[in-house]
Order: C-alpha cells, then sequence, then structure tokens
C-alpha cells in the first residue's frame, strides 16, 4: 500500500509537469498567432525604376524617373508619405526632391503604383553621349515608403538606387551607401 505522502508527492510531480506543459503550449500559441498576424502583413516591394532624359535647357538636362512599386503583403496599406532624392557622388551633395507625398487610394494587396518625379542637373555639356556621361558621374536614387496597415501599423520601406547616365538603374553597394550616408538628412538614412 502506497502511503499518502508518496501519492500526494506524485500529485504535485504531475501538476508541475502539467503547468509546465501549459506555459510551453501557450507561448507555442502565441508564436503561431505573431507568425500568422506577421504573415499577413502589408509590406511594399520595388519592382523597377525606369529613367528618362531629356535636354531642358542648353547645359542643363531634365532626369525623370518613375519607381514601380507593389503590395506583395497580405493587407490593403495606405501610402501615408513618399519621399525622393538624389545624391551626385561628385559634388558629395543630396537634395531632396518631393515630401509629404501620399496617395489617397489604398492600395489592395498585390495591386502595384507608381511615383514619378525629376529634377534638373545644371552644367552638363552638349555634345556626345560619352562627354555626358563624364560630366555627370554616377548618381544615386533615393525613395523613402512610408505605409501603414492594420496590422503591420506604420512601416517605412526605403531604397537606394545607382544611376549612370544612359545606362538602367541598380541597386547601389553598401560601399556607395557608406560613402553618402554622412550627407543624408536622417529620412533617408537606413534603419539600424
Amino acid at each position: 500500500m502506497v502511503s499518502d505522502s508518496v501519492t500526494n508527492d506524485i500529485l504535485v510531480a504531475v501538476a508541475v509537469v502539467s503547468a509546465v506543459a501549459a506555459i510551453f503550449s501557450a507561448r507555442s500559441a502565441r508564436k503561431g498567432v505573431a507568425y500568422s498576424r506577421s504573415a499577413r502583413k502589408a509590406d511594399v516591394s520595388l519592382h523597377t525604376v525606369e529613367v528618362g532624359i531629356s535636354r531642358s535647357a542648353a547645359g542643363q538636362i531634365n532626369i525623370r524617373p518613375i519607381a514601380y512599386f507593389e503590395n506583395v503583403g497580405k493587407e490593403p496599406l495606405r501610402v501615408l508619405e513618399i519621399k525622393t532624392g538624389y545624391y551626385e557622388f561628385k559634388a558629395k551633395q543630396f537634395t531632396s526632391l518631393t515630401d509629404d507625398h501620399g496617395l489617397a487610394s489604398p492600395i489592395h494587396r498585390g495591386v502595384a503604383f507608381n511615383h514619378p518625379w525629376s529634377f534638373d542637373l545644371a552644367g552638363v555639356p552638349a555634345g556626345l553621349t560619352e562627354q555626358v556621361a563624364a560630366s555627370l558621374g554616377k548618381l544615386a536614387l533615393l525613395v523613402t515608403v512610408e505605409y501603414e496597415g492594420v496590422i503591420s501599423g506604420r512601416c517605412a520601406a526605403k531604397y537606394y538606387l545607382g544611376y549612370k547616365f544612359g545606362k538602367n538603374a541598380y541597386h547601389l553597394t553598401i560601399k556607395d551607401y557608406l560613402e553618402m550616408e554622412p550627407h543624408l538628412p536622417n529620412a533617408f538614412k537606413r534603419d539600424a
């Protein structure tokens, strides 16, 4: 016959094991809910950037990028603000172009949207493409999209693109980013 104290010890041990299992189960469920929510969040993805160029005046060139984005998340988002700017590597100078440019319509999942902007560069010689390319050097095109979703809350996507005259836009390297970072305002700096 088992004594009452041994039976109580066994019951206490079973209760402790059950409590630990319940805590583990609750934590696992919480992680599952968090993952499920994160999988449904809104998210912005940059697909392509096209760049148009024309001579706007003698010694001046107009550059017209247009960025194509898509909501790749599972919930609608509202674009609160799109900021654009460019950085001239030769001059080591950043110029902010557009601020406070939100979109009135919600962007549903899988829906694309775009943002065009333009700027003029002075001191560009007339003549052959090679001379213009040498005069311009390398530029960085910067875009920050601040958006909000019901589940995701307020988020920002920042894109850093390089551009050389007559070529396609491309993603900047870390080395190029670090070269221009001291000249950027906080709104365009990478998040830590």
